[in-house]
């Protein structure tokens, strides 16, 4: 059994409250706490990039991947990819821009977010976060509960999870913190990640990829948060790191990534929320169980964040620009981006063009405080161009978007998911049944959805990519949309009745709708009287139309609800009465003839929807956009590709929702009040309905919460030739969530992680107007739960003397869950028979490290072939060449499990090939020594073999089981192959062409000249700034080795004549071909007057090849083993051109000829 401990924090605040006023004040106090946010996001520019590790772009969420890819830096196996995305579900209405323009992110480097929920889980001193206390909520007493509860309404204890979000290189996803401080990745990883902390804050992220790259998060980002509401006298206050930047990132082999940062201040204001309080019934309606009220609360966000200024590799570096321009923030914008080499040379540059969207529509009702209105700028940074200017003539890829003007900030025109619907609302709070004084349509509008959204993007090349987004839809069921969407529903939509009286027809019969609900006891029926004059008058002065009235009478309650009681303006009166539900009622015109004569009234109300079988289906609009079609306009290449996302036996929308919008509760809450003049205290008691502009349950657009089961993709050309392909995905029809809608509200366990995984693929062929299946894949999985992570929730269901009385509790999970694939079945269909061959692949996994361990193919019956793979946490004594075992731990350690140590073929249980690698430590780290292979029952052979290693991981020497020894020079820190050698081993070479300071196994002493005149590469070497030398050859009359350079005289009026070795050489201003034999352990290279380059040494039956390379572009020269030279040249967009022959002439010339650009030949 676990132990229940009971925290013991130091600071808990105490209350003694009087029992009226002291009783109000704490029921204020605590009704304001709901109204904090109740997750706090990251900075907008973090939330811009977060936004792709919620929600999945794929067919399955039907978001479009938009993206201008920019630049992919290299360092070794390692890949980092630069570009804009842009995320095209759809705007919110207080969405706020990032740098790069509202909807834009620049993915360069990466971040660790989080979103809080309550406190920071690593807090400790005056506040208990998640991780640092052990209280089982749900085994306390009821005085228990009370007193922790209190604490985490006065934030001093925290019982939920922050969700942190990562995005970095090409991973993404969220975790949450465990009890012990472990990480829990909610779609299991093999990825590990750790944390440090110091005192109350975690300052350090590191985290390992499979390949045992590491990627450390250290430059943290602060958020300040502050209530800002009119009824809190000490204003809810937080302080703390929200995201941590990607820092550096550290390869397997050494090699180092640097990413700097710009601090930047900004402060906004965002909404916490929206409360309605309506008297349902009780004893009173007044003090807490009154003042039926709309309430808004706001916070104050303070970031202090972190702007990507430059990230420095091996290489080159990437300059970030900004500039301090904004007109809706103080932060600053992405203004360029420039990629440099280490020679200072401009590989790529990048311009941004901002505009703004004005956003000032739909501001009519947003009643801001007068602080929160100056502070809330009208106009949001849109990204319009981007130009790459490496080029002559430059390079535009132009945006356009649906619209120039957005929602204001704080708009209530929004849907349940936040996004603009375009509605004339005076507040976020959705009508609901009777409770009309809040009246908001939140129901998704298709047209206003789209505002300010991506339409186009154009190309340089002239041209352009379209894209036709529509609104979501989901089929529900009829239950679902009656308890959720229909009280929501906007009264206008349903059509109404009505009856009238006048002076002819005196008396009418009122017949009011039945309820819908048990809460829907009354409704709400509007009237109009229209007098024969134009007065101005109050009605509830008898002498303004003498004794005539008009009224509605219930015979069963025996009740008269008079109509002319409001004040007549220009003769006429209308107002809204509310009538019992069901009832029948008596409309009457009373009064004397000539007093009724032209006199008319009417009542009228609104139908309620049409009723539907509980098992009926009913398709609704959802938050957020779906791609409808992309048009890729090129030219004489034209492709239109269109998405159908509906069910294909009933053409029924195929998406679906984990969660609906639930905004109503009911609390409870008593007060005691003293009855005048005497001592008698009086307990009153009522039932409070409330209602919340958020919903209770949470609701999002991204792929956790929603997704479409089929996704048909039609691609269309000019040629008429159309290609068909469906997907089939696994959606919350599959795997719901478990959720309470009755308060306290929330999803007790997601099942979020066993969606959006594709379920099948099918590909059509056509056949005249019809399409034939050609290939049909099929997935299946095996989900299981990893760890699960208790939460509770806390609500007050009803107030009283001391503040809450009622405390409930929500246990809700947080579930690692991880879905491998088990299975794939192709089937391929023959076009012509129909005929099918079926293929079957079973794949088994390790459980510890989710990684592949078998893969079993069925071909045909009682015919498999089996792959078997092995790891360094699966790798048997048996198959583990290095005969180490530390080697396996060092390897797991360091988190280098996903490279293969061994694999296995078999066919009937009988081997068919087998590989191993063996594995020895280089310089610290362990890397490949031998490759063991083995075929059937033969003997086992050594295939290759690894003798040496550079300190960067490159190799040096190696030698294949068939063919010479092979070695190899690395110039620039590891980073290109300066020469290639046949039949030598490494210490038996020296090359260099000066470029670097790699001296490659020379020794000289003076600075290589940069020259445009330079045999290979930049530069050449002057003998007269001193010799080059080498000793230690091994070298002799029985093992000859071969000098080789170019040299030529160094200007024209050196002689040319230069002895070397014996001989003498006669040099020109051209380039010469140098060679000699060496037979002796020590050669030197001396001279004046006299340029040399390419200076090789090897044994004279060897081969070498040589190279030059422009950093960040590719190699500049290749030299052969015959001193044969190529040359190469890259135009501005680094792409190659030109390939030249030893006398520079031209061999090979591309041309890369755009619609809107034309290159010259050279």
């Amino acid at each position: 059994m676990k132990t229940v401990y009971k925290c013991n924090q130091r600071g808990w605040r105490r209350f003694s409250l009087s029992l009226l006023f002291g009783t109000l004040y704490a029921f204020t106090s605590a009704q304001d706490m709901t109204f904090r946010a109740q997750v706090i996001p990251p900075s907008p520019e973090v939330s811009a990039l977060a936004k792709f590790a919620d929600t999945r772009v794929s067919h399955y969420s039907g978001i479009p991947d938009i993206q201008l890819p920019l630049y992919t830096l290299v360092e070794q196996d390692l890949e980092l990819p630069i570009a804009l995305q842009y995320h095209a579900g759809g705007i919110r209405v207080e969405e706020r821009a990032g740098w790069a323009g509202l909807g834009w992110a620049l993915n360069a480097g990466g971040s660790i977010s989080r979103t809080i929920k309550g406190l920071p889980d690593e807090q400790t001193g005056s506040g208990s976060g998640y991780t640092n206390h052990e209280v089982a909520f749900d085994r306390l007493s009821t005085a228990e509960r009370m007193d922790y509860y209190q604490r985490s309404q006065n934030g001093t204890i925290d019982f939920e999870q922050d969700i942190f979000h990562f995005v970095f290189g090409n991973y993404s996803g969220k975790f949450v913190l465990g009890k012990d401080g472990t990480v829990s990745i909610m779609s299991a990883s093999y990825l590990k990640i750790q944390f440090e902390q110091v005192n109350r804050d975690i300052v350090r992220w590191n985290v390992w990829d499979g390949n045992g790259n590491r990627y450390i998060f250290e430059d943290p980002e602060r958020t300040i948060t502050e209530d800002f509401s009119k009824h809190r006298t000490v204003p809810y206050r937080s302080n703390y790191y929200s995201a941590w930047h990607l820092s550096k990132i550290i390869t397997y082999n050494g090699r180092e990534i640097r990413f700097s940062y710009a601090p930047y201040t900004a402060s906004y204001y965002t909404r916490s929320s929206q409360s309605a309080s309506y008297f349902l019934t009780g004893t009173t309606g007044e003090y807490i169980c009154g003042n039926d009220r709309i309430t808004d609360a706001f916070t104050e966000v303070t970031v202090r964040g972190k702007q990507l200024q430059s990230i420095r590799f091996g290489l080159g570096e990437v300059l970030i620009e900004s500039k301090n321009d904004r007109k809706d923030a103080s932060s600053n914008r992405l203004a360029g981006i420039k990629v440099i080499n280490n020679r200072g040379r401009l590989i790529k540059s990048f311009v941004f063009d901002h505009d703004y969207y004005q956003s000032n529509l739909s501001s009519k009702y947003t009643h801001l405080p007068e602080a929160i209105k100056k502070a809330t700028p009208t106009k949001r940074l849109r990204l319009v161009q981007v130009t790459e200017n490496t080029t002559n003539p430059s390079l535009d890829y132009r945006f356009e978007y649906h619209g120039n003007v957005l929602p204001h900030f704080f708009s209530n025109s929004q849907d349940h998911w936040g996004f603009y619907n375009g509605a004339i609302n005076e507040s976020l709070i959705p009508q609901y049944m009777r409770f009309r004084k809040a009246n908001a349509n939140r129901l998704v509008v298709p047209e206003y959805a789209l505002t300010g959204t991506l339409k186009k993007v154009s190309y340089p090349t002239g041209g352009s990519v379209s894209y036709e987004m529509e609104s979501n839809t989901a089929l529900v069921r009829s239950g679902e949309y009656y308890n959720f969407f229909s009280p929501v529903t906007l009264e206008a939509d349903q059509p109404t009745y009505a009856v009238s009286v006048n002076s002819q027809r005196r008396k009418a019969f009122f017949q009011v709708e039945p309820k819908e609900s048990d809460l829907d006891t009354l409704k709400l029926i509007r009237f109009s009287v229209q007098l024969s004059g134009r007065v101005d008058c109050d009605g509830r002065d008898r002498d303004c139309r003498g004794s005539v009235d008009v009224y509605l009478y219930s015979p069963a309650d025996r009740s008269f609800i008079s109509l002319l009681s409001n004040t007549i303006q220009d003769g006429a009166v209308s107002g809204n009465v509310w009538l019992k539900a069901g009832t029948r009622y008596e409309l009457h015109l009373d009064g004397p003839s000539r007093l009724a004569a032209g006199l008319s009234a009417t009542v009228f109300g609104r139908r309620n929807p049409p009723k539907q079988e509980e098992t009926g289906r009913i398709e609704v609009s959802t938050g957020g956009l779906r791609v409808k079609s992309i048009t890729k306009d090129f030219g004489n290449q034209t492709e239109t590709v269109e998405y159908h996302y509906e069910q294909p036996e009933t053409n029924q929308s195929s998406g679906s929702l984990a969660t609906f919008p639930k905004y109503d509760f009911i609390i409870f809450n008593t007060f005691e009040r003293r009855v005048p003049t005497r001592n008698d205290i009086i307990l009153e008691a009522c039932l409070k309905f409330e209602l919340r502009s958020y919903s209770q349950v949470p609701l999002s657009v991204n792929a956790d919460f929603f997704g479409y089961a089929n996704v048909k993709e039609i691609r269309k050309n000019k040629a008429g030739e159309i290609l068909r392909t469906d997907y089939r995905y696994l959606s919350p029809a599959d795997f719901p969530d478990q959720s309470s809608y009755s308060s306290p509200f929330g999803i007790v366990r997601s099942a979020a992680a066993k969606r959006g995984v594709p379920k099948a693929e099918v590909y059509y062929v056509q056949t005249g107007d019809s399409f034939q299946k050609s290939l049909e894949k099929v997935y299946t999985y095996q989900p299981s739960e990893r760890v699960s992570h208790e939460n509770f929730k806390f609500f007050c269901m009803g107030y009283g003397p001391g503040g809450c009385r009622d405390v409930r509790y929500l246990k809700y999970f947080n579930t690692t869950v991880w879905n491998p694939r088990v299975e794939i079945k192709e089937i391929r269909y023959d076009s012509q028979t129909g005929a099918s061959f079926e293929k079957t692949s079973i794949l088994t996994y390790d459980e510890n490290y989710l990684l592949p361990t078998k893969t079993t193919r069925l071909i045909a019956t009682n015919n498999s072939i089996e792959e078997e793979y092995y790891y360094p946490f699966n790798l048997p004594a048996s198959l583990n060449a290095s005969r180490d075992p530390s080697v396996l731990t060092d390897l797991i350690e360091a988190n280098r499990i996903v490279p293969t140590l061994a694999q296995r073929k078999k066919a009937g249980g009988q081997l068919l090939e087998q590989e191993q690698v063996q594995l020895q430590r280089y310089h610290g780290r362990l890397l490949p020594a031998a490759l063991l292979k083995k075929h059937a029952d033969q003997s086992e052979y050594e295939d290759l073999r690894v003798l040496s290693y550079d300190r960067f991981g490159n190799i040096l020497e190696q030698k294949p089981r068939t063919g010479p020894r092979q070695s190899f020079l690395w110039f620039e820190q590891g980073n290109w192959m300066a020469a290639a050698v046949h039949n030598a081993a490494a210490e038996e070479i020296a090359y260099t062409s000066f470029e670097t300071e790699d001296m490659g196994g020379w020794i000289f002493s003076g600075d290589p000249q940069a020259t445009e005149h330079a045999k290979t590469g930049q530069k050449q070497y002057h003998l007269g700034s001193g010799p080059i030398s080498k000793t230690g050859i091994p070298a002799s009359k029985n093992r000859i080795f071969l000098l080789s350079f170019w040299a030529k005289k160094a200007s024209k009026s050196t002689s040319g004549s230069w002895s070397f070795m014996g001989k003498t050489e006669v040099l020109t201003d051209d380039w010469q071909l140098i060679q000699r034999e060496i037979t002796t352990s020590r050669i030197a290279i001396t001279g004046q007057g006299v340029l040399v380059d390419e200076v090789r040494l090897h044994p004279k039956d060897a081969f070498m090849e040589t190279f030059t390379h422009e950093p960040l572009l590719g190699m500049s020269s290749s030299t052969d083993q015959r001193h044969y030279t190529h040359y190469y040249d890259y135009d501005g967009m680094g792409r190659l051109a030109t390939i030249r022959n030893a006398d520079r002439d031209v061999l090979e010339h591309y041309l890369y000829t755009f619609q809107t650009q034309k290159q010259a030949k050279p």
